[in-house]
């Protein structure tokens, strides 16, 4: 007896705001929620110093009495819940009632709000989680929120705080989501007292992102949609510059909330795996409306999280969409102030006059493959392009110049993806060709293992292999599709990836990367002026020249604005 006792409310209040108010922008988000559930047209946030030192969010919504300004800095006080079935059926962003009692538990609190059938409006002042004062005071209709000095009386949370900026771009993170899901709100944004954003509210989604975002005219969206077994998807697929390390260029919404899923990240990057970065994830905002009974957002503090009732379904839904997106960007090309009909106004063509060949004219080198089954003929190419080529950097970058600024391409990646694409369309099994003479491989004998147990693959590629002694492999047919392919290089690393039980596409993607990193243009070397051409004429004409199939870009660009920047010249 006598172990078990009930909390004393101070210490209910600080569990709860341990919950809810993880870091300055958790109280940012909880208070733009209230004011979007409020019907706010215009809302203005205002923070100092990572928001530690102040936090207030002003708007024009509906506003509250005095009986229910003071309710609701009660824990567990909300108007959005009024049965169990209401769980079941949630529409607005806050319900759980605890934003208002947990951020005021932790800081120097004041609500200054009115309804529009008052005259006057409410004062209240509280001190972590103490009552202060509460006062009639003028005021306009809506509710302005101030939170000042968070965590001064829980020493230990705000120890754990991260730096200033870091706490400063989770904040502009979190006005970044509701922006994006609420753009027929005006928001504003103010920081140390001066205005970082002002985005007038617009009926168009796209045009909200435009603003958020601030895109380049090379950094176009492509719009998905897709509607089936109930669920409505709607999205925008950005290029692949504007793809990020980590999961910040990947915005999720379901029904108008704001949320994160892994398993749906990583179903974005896999979707994009050959047109972004390896390692990067795509920039997709992706909306989804659904039956509110098919979705659970009620397994979070923070609401950030929800739950699926058929997340398989869900997944094969977004990979379809981000799919037709993807088929969408057949007409993108670095090159945007062109026309690939319409000769330039001005073109410079490189006639090679470099010291490193001592005066002597460099030797046109071809083309490393230049098989049929590549369809790689230069004596088709025009020698005029609609872009000003203006040299080769180090023997690896094109370098071109637009209306916009530079754009660089690598020319190693760029013939690796064409070599890619022109495999891929392609179907299993390949055409073999059998050798006069057997190429013969050095392997480990846990590699031959791999080569015995998954011959079938190999054959359904065009080669035919066997043992050849304890620790050599013999390679007596290649697949007939190029006389230029480094066949030993190619068969060691798909060996080496193990094979393995693969399906026949991805079995295909990985016999067509290796031969497009093994057979294409190699960095370092010299390429003509006709060779040039013709990279640039396919980057122009060919959809996802967008990255090598390992990822790499294969180009990117620099804006007049950045080189203005660079120079200090301004915009």
């Amino acid at each position: 007896m006598g172990k078990i006792r009930i909390l004393p409310d101070d210490i209910c209040h600080h569990i709860a705001a341990g919950e809810v108010v993880e870091r300055p922008a958790a109280v940012v988000k909880e208070l733009i929620e209230n004011s979007l559930d409020a019907g706010s047209s215009h809302i203005t946030v205002a923070f100092e110093r990572g928001g530690v030192k102040l936090i207030q969010v002003i708007d024009d919504g509906e506003g509250m009495d005095r009986e229910d300004a003071l309710l609701a800095l009660e824990r567990h006080a909300t108007s959005k819940i009024r049965s169990v079935e209401d769980l079941h059926n949630i529409k607005s962003f806050g319900f759980r009632g605890e934003a208002l009692a947990s951020i005021s538990a932790v800081s120097r609190f004041e609500l200054i709000t009115k309804r529009a059938t008052e005259e006057i409006g409410t004062r209240v002042l509280v001190e972590g989680g103490v009552l202060k004062s509460v006062e009639p005071l003028g005021c306009p209709v809506g509710c302005a929120v101030t939170v000042r000095d968070l965590f001064f009386n829980v020493a230990a949370r705000r120890k754990f705080l991260k730096s200033e900026n870091t706490e400063r771009q989770h904040i502009l993170d979190q006005i970044r989501r509701l922006a994006l899901v609420s753009h027929h709100v005006h928001f504003e944004l103010y920081e140390n007292k001066k205005r970082l954003w002002n985005y007038p509210k617009t009926e168009d989604p796209q045009e909200r992102i435009l603003q958020l975002f601030e895109l380049r005219p090379s950094q176009r969206l492509t719009v998905f949609n897709l509607q089936r077994n109930g669920v409505s998807i709607r999205g925008y697929l950005g290029d692949p510059s504007m793809g990020r390390p980590t999961t910040s260029s990947t915005f999720l919404f379901v029904n108008g909330r704001p949320f994160r899923d892994a398993l749906i990240q990583k179903t974005l990057r896999d979707a994009c795996r050959s047109f972004v970065p390896e390692g990067f994830f795509p920039f997709v905002v992706l909306f989804l409306q659904m039956d509110p009974g098919d979705i659970d957002v009620n397994v979070h503090p923070t609401k950030q999280e929800v739950r699926f009732r058929n997340l398989g379904l869900l997944l094969s839904l977004i990979k379809e969409a981000i799919l037709e997106g993807r088929l969408q960007m057949e007409s993108w090309s670095p090159f945007t102030d062109v026309s690939i009909d319409e000769p330039p106004k001005k073109a410079l063509y490189l006639k090679e006059t470099s010291a490193r060949y001592e005066g002597s004219s460099p030797q046109q080198k071809p083309l490393p493959i230049e098989p049929s089954f590549f369809e790689c003929r230069r004596s088709q190419v025009a020698l005029n392009l609609p872009v000003s080529v203006l040299g080769v950097l180090d023997n690896t970058y094109i370098v071109c110049s637009t209306s916009e600024g530079l754009v660089l391409v690598d020319f190693h990646a760029a013939h690796e993806r064409i070599l890619y694409n022109r495999l891929i369309s392609t179907s299993l099994p390949l055409p073999s060709q059998e050798l006069t003479m057997p190429l013969l491989l050095p392997m480990s004998s846990e590699e031959i293992s791999t080569v015995e147990k998954n011959r079938s693959n190999l054959l359904m590629l065009g080669y035919d292999v066997e043992p050849f002694g304890k620790d050599t492999l013999a390679i007596r047919a290649i697949p007939a599709i190029g006389t230029e392919i480094r066949h030993k290089e190619v068969l060691g690393e798909i060996i080496r990836k193990g094979l393995g039980d693969e399906s026949e596409g991805r079995l295909l993607e990985e016999f067509a990367s290796a031969i497009a990193c093994h057979g294409a243009l190699r960095a370092g070397m010299f390429i003509n002026d006709e060779t040039i051409c013709w990279l640039l004429d396919k980057i122009l004409k060919e959809p996802d020249l967008f990255t090598c199939p390992h990822g790499r870009p294969v180009w990117i660009t620099i804006s007049l604005k950045e080189i203005y920047k660079r120079f200090g010249r301004g915009s």
